[in-house]
């Protein structure tokens, strides 16, 4: 099987390096998926499940928040925002971070502490989704 690198990237560290397949990506316009040889472009991405298939018929899941993606014949780099391995959170942990990012946006008082509990509430519902499906 031809393999492509790569690499998933968060401002905290390497999430992951290595060869795949195929990789399925949620764009903002629309999930793609990236093989060997695949054209150049760049995409941002949506809050989603990134699915990562290897040789060995086995699939990685990981969820973004956001970011970008940058795509050649060889490689695919994505740089995210944020990312959780799926194998390593249960949907009743998804579901009490949502249920505090809801406390918080109740709870919040400034424009700037509005923004940031919104965002964490958007985020926790798309991993709530994410676990769901």
């Amino acid at each position: 099987m031809d393999t492509i690198r790569f690499d998933l990237v968060t401002p905290e560290a390497t999430f992951y390096s290595g060869a795949a397949g195929m990789v399925d990506i949620p764009g903002t316009l629309g999930d793609f998926g990236v093989l060997p040889g695949h054209m150049d472009f760049i995409s941002t991405l949506r809050p989603g499940v990134i699915k990562i298939h290897n040789d060995k018929e086995e699939t990685l899941q990981i969820f973004v928040a956001s970011g970008i993606a940058e795509v050649n014949a060889v490689s695919c780099t994505i740089l995210a925002e944020r990312a959780v391995d799926l194998q390593k959170i249960t949907l009743p942990e998804a579901e009490a971070r949502l249920a505090r990012a809801k406390g918080a946006l109740d709870g919040a008082f400034t424009e700037s502490a509005k923004a940031d509990a919104l965002k964490e509430l958007e985020l926790s519902e798309a991993l709530v989704a994410a676990l769901a499906a």
